[in-house]
């Protein structure tokens, strides 16, 4: 959700074209591709150049945060996926 909005409002974002996609629309794309989707996880709570007091309040909650479906693809800034090509 806060990349969504950085894209818009930030001049170099919108300069160099930089797009975020949803896990969904991800998903989306492998599937149509022949694919299968075998691992996911939302991470990455506390964001880069952050304040170090806050870094260290918002590093206690990220196992939390990371943990609890829907809150974590609002809030985590980084979705990893595995998946293989179907034969």
């Amino acid at each position: 959700m806060g990349l969504k909005i950085i894209e818009k409002i930030s001049r170099y974002h919108r300069e160099h074209g930089e797009k975020s996609y949803s896990s969904r629309r991800l998903r989306y794309w492998v599937e149509k591709a022949g694919g299968e989707v075998n691992y996911e996880k939302f991470a990455g709570f506390v964001p880069m150049f952050c304040p170090d007091r806050l870094a260290r309040l918002m590093k206690t909650m990220e196992p939390a945060i990371e943990a609890i479906p829907v809150l974590n693809a609002l809030a985590c800034a980084v979705y990893v996926m595995a998946a293989r090509r179907l034969s």
